[in-house]
């Protein structure tokens, strides 16, 4: 017989307050158990589970409860964890958890994945992970010895009943029951099979392309009813997993303070830590040896950043989205010096800090090659965009269904000048490419795009423009020492003529992407640019909550007027950051500089390719071969 109440040893907190709430905790959660033991297996919730001979409970914090499950070999204690309480409570299909490193996410995930099953009894599930050996670890370490640790649903793990042998219990694909769960690596091949899917989980959304992402979610599709769940630590703003966020409720934690709202101490790195200066005796570090956390605004000491409560910050929205720091996990908690520590470690990467640390995106504005008074000043306010002219230059950056592009023309003082700039998606009975053969016309041009994800469409359109349009991709080496290679004018460098060899065309360029980018975005801040009214250029494109959105075939979002150059152009431009990488083993400490892009960079690379294609456009405008 399973225990029904969950006992709390009720801390010795510091005020009568603390103590009532958390008495009230112990109560909510002791009801809650009861209250679903009350209803009985034979009142099921999921209109399969009348076959399921496990009871999935009324939400995951009854269900973990009540069937004490083990996670690492202990019990889930949200004593220590209150603030997750709340969580396991929510019983909505669309959820996502922006949170730092250890706070409480795979158990989550693991009792979350378990109980769909049994509320959904013969449905299927996948959980996605970013690589094969996350998703090896998640199935064989966590997710089995979880099912294996709780004695009355362990026998039905790899088997239909617990007497049968049927089913199965591999890394990949696991059975509970008549229920089955998929383990699939984001990339995978099987990951986008169409054999529908009742629940989807994300884990660590931030190592994931959001087209595969986008991909993996059509699994759904024949459900009306359906779940999908995010999870990851937090990395840059309105990327992945911030942008779940802020499309979801926008859930914080608030502690409690003197001020009426409480104060979100994550938001409030670094002011909300303290510790004795030796200046005031009521703060001694015999008083405090740990530090302390302080509300900023009010001054108030928080003896426990546990007590408060979740606020909504964008009621209405279509998924719930939680905001989970260290600072209200019990090991940082109690002991704020221990954060700290973290934070002032040498070396330390800052944002690693913020989206590890704090569980908030963050991006580090020296790490940005432009900003936006770099590209202001390179207006000439004498300058008109144009619809057409001769001797040009166009880079396109191709997506599906829709055409970046860049026209640029040279002009007195080594100036590239930006005459043009599009968004070319289906319109008025016209494809994106026609469009596209439009401005090659129009403007006259040489061309440089990008030969993927639409190499045969990009193939057509460079035979019928033959001579004049180059297939771009990116060499990542810069071994050769090239930035740049055509394949019908090769290198005599050996290293090179490999590369050359290996293309297909006679008309490819090879783009050392690294020098090439910093060659691109460095012409701008050294204002070797030019370009008119950033605001004067006009095009309708879909916004979602007054954000441009680019989508596959432009299937997202309301057609609006936007200022293309400033919002999108220029935004593109200034999202691209250069960062270390490290190269193999991290402990070897072998690095290398990278261009990493924190927002769309689309108009990024179509700026670079428009850049190379001038390269083959003489001074006086006539194209050379």
């Amino acid at each position: 017989m399973f225990s029904l109440a969950f006992e709390i040893d009720i801390r010795k907190f510091a005020s009568p307050e603390e103590r009532e709430k958390s008495l009230n905790l112990k109560q909510a959660i002791n009801s809650a158990c009861v209250t679903g033991f009350s209803r009985g297996v034979s009142n099921r919730i999921a209109t399969n589970s009348a076959q399921s001979p496990i009871d999935p409970m009324a939400n995951t914090l009854e269900f973990v409860l009540r069937y004490s499950f083990r996670l690492d070999g202990k019990k889930f204690d949200f004593e220590r964890y209150p603030y997750l309480a709340e969580i396991y409570r929510d019983n909505h299909p669309f959820i996502t958890l922006m949170q730092a490193a250890q706070t409480g996410k795979t158990g989550f995930l693991l009792s979350t994945l378990v109980r769909w099953g049994c509320l959904h009894w013969g449905e299927s599930f996948a959980m996605y992970f970013p690589g094969w050996d996350l998703t090896k670890a998640f199935s064989s370490v966590r997710f089995k010895p979880f099912v294996l640790s709780q004695p009355f649903i362990a026998p039905y793990l790899g088997k239909e009943t617990s007497q049968t042998r049927t089913g199965e219990d591999s890394k990949m694909i696991r059975t509970l029951g008549r229920s089955k769960f998929f383990f699939f690596t984001i990339t995978g091949k099987a990951s986008t099979e169409s054999f529908p899917i009742k629940g989807l989980l994300f884990d660590e959304l931030r190592g994931m392309d959001k087209e595969d992402v986008q991909k993996a979610e059509q699994r759904t599709s024949s459900y009306d009813d359906f779940y999908k769940f995010r999870a990851s630590t937090a990395r840059y703003p309105e990327q992945d997993i911030d942008a779940a966020f802020q499309d979801g409720d926008q859930r914080y934690y608030h502690t409690d303070c003197k001020c009426s709202d409480g104060v979100i101490l994550a938001k409030n790195w670094p002011e909300c830590f303290g510790e004795s200066n030796g200046s005031t005796p009521s703060l001694s570090e015999k008083s405090f040896p740990n530090g302390f956390w302080l509300c900023p605004k009010c001054g108030e000491i928080l003896r426990d950043p546990q007590v408060g409560n979740w606020r909504l910050h964008n009621p209405g929205a279509e998924s719930h989205s939680y905001q989970v720091p260290k600072i209200i996990s019990p090991a940082y908690a109690i002991n704020p010096k221990r954060l700290w520590a973290e934070y002032t470690e040498p070396g330390v990467s800052i944002g690693e800090f913020y989206n590890s640390g704090l569980g908030l995106a963050y991006v580090d504005e020296d790490a940005r090659i432009l900003n936006e008074d770099n590209l202001i000043a390179c207006v000439n306010p004498n300058l008109r965009w144009e619809k057409k002219g001769s001797g040009c230059a166009i880079g396109v950056d191709v997506q599906r269904g829709y055409l970046v592009a860049v026209v640029k023309r040279k002009v007195s003082g080594d100036k590239f000048r930006t005459i043009h700039v599009d968004v070319l998606y289906e319109q008025g009975g016209k494809d994106c490419w026609e469009q596209l053969d439009d401005l090659m016309v129009r403007f006259d041009s040489v061309c440089v795009i990008d030969d993927a994800p639409e190499y045969d469409s990009a193939f057509k359109f460079a035979e019928r423009f033959r001579g004049r349009v180059w297939l771009a991709h990116y060499i990542d080496s810069d071994k050769t020492g090239f930035m740049i290679s055509w394949g019908d004018k090769p290198h005599t460098d050996e290293g090179q003529k490999k590369v050359d060899r290996s293309a297909q065309l006679k008309f490819t360029v090879s783009i050392c992407r690294f020098k090439f980018m910093e060659y691109t975005l460095g012409r701008w801040k050294d204002r070797m640019n030019e370009c008119a009214d950033p605001d004067a250029l006009i095009k309708m494109l879909p916004k979602k909550k007054n954000s441009v959105i680019l989508t596959p075939y432009m299937r997202s979002g309301e057609m609006s007027p936007v200022e293309i150059c400033r919002k999108v152009y220029w935004k593109n431009l200034t999202n691209m950051i250069k960062r270390q990488d490290y190269i193999g083993d991290k402990k070897e400490s072998k690095t290398r500089m990278v261009f990493e892009a924190v927002g769309d960079d689309h108009f990024a690379h179509a700026d670079l390719y428009c850049n190379a294609a001038l390269l083959r456009v003489r001074n006086k405008g006539r194209i050379f071969i």
